[in-house]
């Protein structure tokens, strides 16, 4: 099936032999609204997009050469993608990043969306680039989209970046969402192997209750899945209040963040009255939830795998086998 995507009326932009850097001319965009077949892929799904704001004029000689290599390496890519709307995109993240690593205590480096966009474009096993972004644009560019949503579909891009070092030579990954067997229902990143849900929890969290309603969001994508010989992944991005480090009052005792504890001392004293290692309850809870006949969440005992990316401090890997999850690190 062929839906309608927009037609940009622009040439392809001018690169060199490793899709480094485009010319340093001026080049005028013109987006257009003639229909243009989109390509299939082999699994995910298509919806047309336009690129607010046409027409627009860019000058690539002012873009950072980050920027310039992103763009050029998406263009030898996806000769028909929407390389004009990726850069607006890009500025978006760029600017997000100061006021998210502030509140969020993120690594700028981490969360750079040039060195994201570059290190996906030029990995020929990544597929669907293209239709990520035909997906998301309208509304990561809308006038109510804010960095937190942005946010959600960066950690998309890190999380396939940070898969495809384990990824084998002769496999792909695709970025665009994927249909899951048996449901209604698409997983952010696929590989030939795993489906994989992407999870962001949008405010610095205290502990690890923070987390469970995305974790349960994640686990109900799963619901009702059928096996087609693929794994079943839910990955939660979360970060850690940067006030746990010098601590958060809470009544007469404070809490603060060590090594991967969170213990509470009493403000008159400082004296520790109780410790709790982040991640351990969590694992009680995964189990509780679980094996509750009918299940909290159907989805929990479809999921193999639940990874816990935590910002400023150590994540955990939990994997199920039957009823039981087990903490793997």
């Amino acid at each position: 099936m062929h839906l309608p995507r927009l037609k940009l009326g622009i040439p392809a932009l001018p690169v060199d032999a490793d899709g480094g850097d485009p010319s340093p001319s001026l080049v005028q965009a013109l987006a257009s609204s003639t229909d243009l077949a989109a390509p299939v892929a082999p699994y995910g799904r298509h919806l047309a997009a336009k690129t607010p704001g046409a027409p627009v004029t860019l000058r690539l000689h002012e873009q950072t050469k980050p920027r310039q290599q992103a763009l050029a390496a998406f263009t030898k890519a996806y000769p028909k993608g929407d390389w004009v709307g990726l850069s607006h995109l890009l500025s978006r993240m760029s600017a997000d990043g100061p006021g998210l690593a502030k509140a969020r205590g993120l690594d700028l480096d981490a969360i750079n969306p040039d060195r994201l966009i570059l290190r996906l474009c030029r990995d020929p096993r990544v597929q669907h680039l293209d239709v990520w972004l035909q997906l998301n644009l309208p509304s990561l560019l809308a006038p109510i989209s804010g960095a937190s949503q942005r946010l959600d579909h960066l950690n998309e891009l890190r999380e396939a970046v940070l898969r495809l070092p384990h990824l084998p030579a002769d496999q792909h990954l695709s970025i665009a969402e994927t249909s899951i067997p048996g449901t209604d229902r698409y997983a952010d990143v696929a590989t030939d192997r795993v489906y994989c849900e992407v999870k962001t929890v949008r405010e610095p969290i205290t502990g690890w209750s923070g987390v469970t309603h995305q974790v349960s969001e994640a686990f109900q994508k799963f619901r009702g899945a059928i096996d087609d010989g693929r794994e079943r992944e839910a990955v939660v991005y979360a970060a850690l209040d940067p006030r746990l480090r010098t601590g958060i009052n809470r009544g007469a005792v404070r809490l603060v963040y060590q090594h991967g504890w969170v213990f509470q001392r009493r403000r008159d004293n400082h004296q520790v009255i109780r410790g709790d290692e982040f991640w351990a309850p969590l694992l009680e809870w995964l189990n509780a939830h679980t094996q509750n006949e009918p299940p909290a969440n159907p989805g929990m005992r479809q999921v193999d795998r639940l990874y816990l990316r935590l910002e400023g401090g150590p994540g955990a890997d939990f994997e199920r086998e039957g009823l039981t999850w087990h903490r793997r690190r």
